[in-house]
């Protein structure tokens, strides 16, 4: 017995495992700073003063609760086999359960519209970060959702404005730092969580960023959490893997020192 196409069309349609390797971070925007769309694209879109960050539950209900749908990355490897049905470039928006300690992710990629060996454009992902917001705000029925009970691998790269009247306006972090050409050009694509240095004097955790020679680990040293100085490893890689490693490795070698 088939069904009608009216039906299939008003029915949300699962997300489809794909064979092509997956990469360990997602929910990123694209890297391509010229595929920006022009202001006459009708999507708002505005960068904020604000590092990306670790994601916390109280963080979360607070923003969700003023209006604010935090957008975020994913180490699909800390994160588990719960997240494999997310597309790579796919958008990622969070919201905490309503009695569970657990967050819901809502997030779309294009499955319909995009081809599979094509990275989505800057317009796009910023209209699956909307949708995605749009899922998580409106709770209307939908299979493009996991749950998360351990928020160690998220990092909130923005948020998505839900409040009436505001159409949905994605507001990202400074994931690209501004400056010549001549400079080498950062965003920051994972975050690990502070650990408290032996001496209790002060904090470090691992990051890893994305540069124009590849990606890089390094460790974030501050007193008592909060934003402070970052000391990169010497060589960068072409995997995230490997930058990761690094950037454990010298918040474990600060760590052993403090």
């Amino acid at each position: 017995m088939s069904s009608s196409s009216s039906t299939s069309d008003s029915t949300p349609r699962p997300v489809i495992l794909t064979s092509s390797p997956q990469p360990q971070t997602l929910g990123l925007p694209p890297s391509d700073d010229g595929s920006l769309p022009p202001p006459d694209l009708g999507k708002e879109i505005y960068h904020v003063g604000q590092s990306p960050k670790p994601v916390t539950m109280r963080e979360v209900r607070l923003q969700v609760e003023q209006g604010f749908i935090p957008l975020v990355s994913i180490d699909r490897d800390a994160a588990g086999k719960s997240l494999t049905g997310i597309r790579p470039g796919s958008a990622v928006a969070v919201v905490p359960n309503a009695e569970l300690n657990s967050m819901r992710a809502y997030f779309e990629g294009g499955v319909y519209t995009r081809p599979q060996d094509r990275e989505p454009t800057y317009k796009e992902w910023l209209e699956y970060a909307g949708l995605a917001a749009s899922r998580a705000s409106e709770r209307y029925p939908t299979v493009a959702v996991s749950m998360i009970s351990s928020w160690d691998s998220l990092t909130q790269i923005g948020y998505v404005d839900v409040r009436p009247g505001r159409k949905l306006a994605v507001n990202l972090f400074d994931m690209n730092e501004e400056g010549t050409s001549s400079e080498t050009k950062k965003r920051t694509v994972w975050m690990g969580g502070w650990q408290m240095g032996y001496c209790g004097n002060g904090e470090g955790r691992p990051v890893v960023i994305e540069t124009d020679k590849g990606f890089l680990g390094g460790v974030e040293i501050s007193p008592r959490g909060g934003d402070g100085p970052t000391r990169y490893g010497d060589e960068a890689h072409s995997k995230f893997e490997q930058a990761k490693a690094d950037a454990n490795k010298l918040t474990s070698e600060w760590h052993k020192a403090t």
